[in-house]
């Protein structure tokens, strides 16, 4: 792999393009130089030809020949041909960037941790020997607890009210079941700021209940975790297919300390907008999902010479699916806020459109572009 030059990025693109239309194999990288893109050509015997076509770029870039719409090629990957010695290379020569582990560790530990969380979680509940409400009406094991974002008292003070009330939690609706279910909407704990929009102003209690009760208390880690847990099988199925899919591109571009990083801000982010809308009870991977989608198509549309692969047809699923999601929830929204029907729906609206944001918001950072080794 020889290096035939470097040009601003948005000359590079078109360049690279004109390239691969001859029929020459070349790899675009971003350089140390602020601005610059480094052309790679891959077959030595295409170098000649390639720095010839070059210096005429170079003197008449807006030439229509050059002008042509190749399709953007995966990837390649950069030679091994040249040992990693300090020794000077031949003339025209330099070291191209060193060939990235492919095997995608960060992606496939965290796939791996999710699924156990998951497993773990289910043997929990299904071997719990204790009758209680938050076993058998939330199913919430004692791991689960400790992970959720907030584990609020008058919510913790509501289920033991329930406990002492002797349900069986038999799937019928006795008296006993109703009087449980008035005493968990009466529970004085945060419910999120869509409570409080669809209550207000007839009850303004939803407004003042306490925020991060058990953050408050030093349990810092659970800004993070709720996006280990997930509800059901179909639930930890799709994000974990579509993390496979979106996070090995992003972690063999921008490196593994990047990416961690990137994840953990994803769920912060995307966590704490959810529980300041809908309250504590929620869990799952789809906040950093839409981080990683966003970001990806921010970097596909400043930086394509960077070759994410995500398909546009992909990109258009996701953002249906997240705009299905909203509409959905403003239907409901308005049939329970003007007393039309009683239609809840749970869904992490806020984590997936405040994540697909932050996403965005990164891919504009130079720090996350594609890393050159």
């Amino acid at each position: 792999m020889r290096l035939v030059g470097q040009l601003h990025a948005k000359d590079a693109f078109i360049f690279h393009n004109f390239l691969l239309h001859e029929g020459i194999e070349n790899l675009s990288e971003r350089s140390s130089e602020e601005g610059l893109v480094s052309i790679w050509i891959q077959n030595e015997d295409d170098f000649e030809k390639a720095e010839s076509f070059f210096g005429e770029f170079q003197s008449h870039t807006t030439d229509p020949k050059f002008q042509v719409d190749a399709p953007l090629p995966k990837p390649a990957e950069p030679s091994d041909s040249y040992p990693d010695t300090k020794e000077e290379l031949p003339p025209n020569m330099e070291k191209a960037p060193s060939k990235k582990l492919q095997f995608h560790p960060i992606t496939k530990f965290m796939i791996a941790l999710c699924c156990f969380i998951f497993l773990f979680n289910l043997y929990q509940v299904s071997t719990s020997k204790e009758n209680t409400a938050a076993v058998k009406l939330f199913r919430m094991s004692k791991m689960e607890t400790s992970m959720l974002y907030d584990y609020p008292i008058g919510f913790q003070k509501a289920l033991k009210s329930l406990d002492n009330m002797g349900i069986n939690y038999s799937g019928k609706v006795g008296e006993k079941e109703k009087q449980a279910l008035d005493v968990l909407e009466k529970a004085p704990y945060w419910r999120g700021l869509y409570e409080v929009a669809i209550t207000y102003p007839d009850d303004k209690s939803a407004l003042e209940q306490p925020l991060f009760e058990k953050i408050m208390q030093g349990e810092i880690w659970r800004v993070y975790t709720p996006a280990l847990l997930h509800g059901g099988f179909l639930h930890i199925l799709f994000n974990m297919l579509w993390l496979f899919l979106l996070g090995k591109q992003v972690e063999e571009r921008v490196g593994a300390v990047r990416y961690i990083f990137m994840m953990i801000l994803f769920a912060i982010v995307s966590s704490t907008c959810q529980y300041l809308m809908s309250g504590f009870l929620f869990m799952g991977y789809s906040g950093v999902i839409a981080g990683l989608a966003g970001f990806i198509w921010m970097r596909q549309k400043i930086a394509p010479w960077e070759g994410y692969p995500l398909q546009k047809g992909t990109i258009i699923f996701l953002v249906i699916f997240i705009l299905a999601m909203l509409a959905l929830q403003i239907v409901s929204f308005i049939l329970i806020r003007f007393k039309i029907a009683d239609f809840p729906i749970s869904i992490a609206n806020a984590a997936h459109i405040s994540g697909a944001l932050i996403g965005v918001l990164c891919a504009r950072i130079p720090i996350f572009s594609r890393e050159v080794t």
